[in-house]
This record gives structure tokens, C-alpha cells and sequence, in this order.
């Protein structure tokens, strides 16, 4: 029996292309059968720089969109919401 699948802050990190197919090999098994979250900051339209190739994430996101539900959060960091004011890294 397969659980679920997390990937936590999709092209966030540089890897090589070898990790995009492995994540298409993931996703394959996974798509129809069990749950998946993925959380990332890169819109969806930018996955093929992240995954080395148009062509490559084009056929990983059309497995993962296939059921999906999409939730788009915005606003400061949960991790720094302790502080007051937030800060802004991005100024």
C-alpha cells in the first residue's frame, strides 16, 4: 500500500535533472492512487526551468493537476509571524 506523497517548497533548491525524473517516476506511481501536497513559491509556469525542461514538467504537472485543488496563500511567513512589524526581506 503506498501513503501519502510531500514535497515541501518545490524549486526552492537547484538539483540536477536526474531529480526531476525521479520525481516523475513518483508522481506517475502516485497520481491515481494516493494523496499529494506539494507547497512552492515557483508559479506553475516556471516549473519547467525548475524541472530542466518544458517538456519534463509539462507531463509531471499534468499528472499532479489531473485531481488537484489548488490553494494559493498569501501574506507574511507563518514562520516569522511572531514578530511585529514583519519585516520584508524582498525591499
Amino acid at each position: 500500500m503506498l501513503s501519502s506523497t510531500y514535497a515541501d517548497e518545490v524549486g526552492y533548491l537547484a538539483h540536477g535533472p536526474d531529480a526531476a525524473i525521479v520525481l516523475f517516476h513518483v508522481v506517475g506511481e502516485r497520481h491515481r492512487c494516493c494523496s499529494m501536497v506539494f507547497t512552492t513559491t515557483k508559479p506553475l509556469e516556471l516549473w519547467g526551468r525548475v524541472l530542466h525542461g518544458p517538456d519534463l514538467a509539462e507531463a509531471i504537472l499534468d499528472r499532479i493537476l489531473e485531481r488537484a485543488r489548488i490553494v494559493t496563500l498569501e501574506g507574511p511567513s507563518m514562520r516569522i509571524r511572531h514578530l511585529d512589524p514583519v519585516p520584508s526581506l524582498r525591499d
